[in-house]
């Protein structure tokens, strides 16, 4: 039995009360870990309604969070003790994203690869890449509330690596944009995973009053992100939101067909449990906010992009417990 599979066997251990391992896990704390980040998102919908966020002001904002708290949460979710097992645990985890972003790839071209062109890139755009470290991270705390973070950035690893390629290159195709391979690789993203990995591997501890700094920036990213979701809700109008059928259909790919499938994947082919619980978290979450960022600068259809990030957002305050639920039930029925 790998480790990831006995941390997450101790959770629910614990929280059974020590007696014996319950394949459940308690949905409360990720239910109240979501209000929180709604609530948040909020005020950011308040600070753009009220004048103090415009457009311009929630693009420099995004830039500060790829840029740098995004990248010293990473650094710092790798600041653990390296042991073999961990190395082994967090390069399956990147293997397993891989598939999972891949498969959306195909999944999403096939859905709505016949959209019109700015509108197909930005619904494959949210199909494949999902709002996974600022709100997937927060909720891999409470599910593994040791290792939470660490198999996070493992898990956005690939994601970084994927967006800033094939994400670019999807979004500048057909447009005057030149796509580059190598300058898409070399960015803020694949540069502080490789630092933290580098840092994690040689066993290389950063100073603690370094390592608080880090902390203390990294952190920022996740109020940080949903203010920023917030601000994105506001740009088409909050009565726009709710309206077209699009929109809804999309909502249902990608929080309920997506992450029901990669858990019916899982259990077809006996995958850990604990690995099952973070890959269907972590296809769980919404639409990602650099997602309407990107859109914007490739000309994309950036008001119906920050469409998607919010209406998917609000949508997983419910979907996001649904799928935690369904998946314990259904790993209770297969490992009773």
């Amino acid at each position: 039995m790998s480790a990831l599979n006995r941390i997450f066997e101790s959770y629910a251990a614990c929280d059974s009360g020590g007696m014996e391992v319950d394949m459940t896990v308690d949905v409360w704390p990720v239910i109240s870990a979501v209000i929180t980040l709604f609530v948040i998102m909020l005020i950011g919908v308040v600070g753009r309604m009220t004048g103090i966020l415009d457009w311009k002001t929630t693009k420099k904002l995004s830039t500060i969070l790829i840029k740098i708290t995004q990248p010293m949460l990473i650094i710092y979710s790798m600041q653990i003790g390296y042991t073999d097992e961990r190395l082994r645990i967090g390069l399956g985890i990147v293997g397993a994203s891989a598939v999972v972003h891949i498969a959306a790839t195909v999944l999403a071209a096939l859905i709505f690869g016949k959209y019109p062109s700015k509108q197909s890139k930005v619904y494959q755009m949210g199909v494949i890449f999902a709002n996974c470290a600022f709100i997937g991270f927060p909720l891999l705390e409470v599910l593994f509330p040791e290792e939470g973070l660490f198999y996070g950035a493992f898990y956005t690893f690939f994601f970084n690596v994927y967006i800033w390629t094939y994400g670019t290159f999807l979004l500048s195709r057909g447009t005057d944009k030149n796509y580059n391979p190598l300058k898409s690789l070399v960015n803020v993203g694949t540069i502080s995973c490789a630092i933290s990995f580098i840092l994690f591997i040689t066993k290389i501890a950063l100073p603690i009053p370094i390592l608080k700094g880090v902390e203390m920036v990294g952190h920022m990213t996740f109020p940080l992100a949903m203010l920023i979701i917030g601000s994105l809700i506001c740009n088409s109008g909050l009565k726009k939101l709710f309206t077209g059928v699009d929109g809804y259909f999309y909502s249902a790919i990608k929080l309920l067909l997506i992450p029901i499938l990669t858990l019916l994947i899982c259990v077809i082919f006996k995958v850990d449990q604990g690995l099952t619980l973070l890959l269907v978290t972590m296809t769980a979450v919404p639409s990602a906010a650099n997602n309407a960022i990107f859109a914007e600068i490739y000309n994309a259809d950036a008001t119906l992009s920050a469409k998607l990030v919010g209406l998917s957002t609000l949508l997983s305050v419910a979907t996001i417990p649904l799928m935690l639920l369904l998946t314990t039930w259904i790993l209770s029925l297969v490992n009773p």
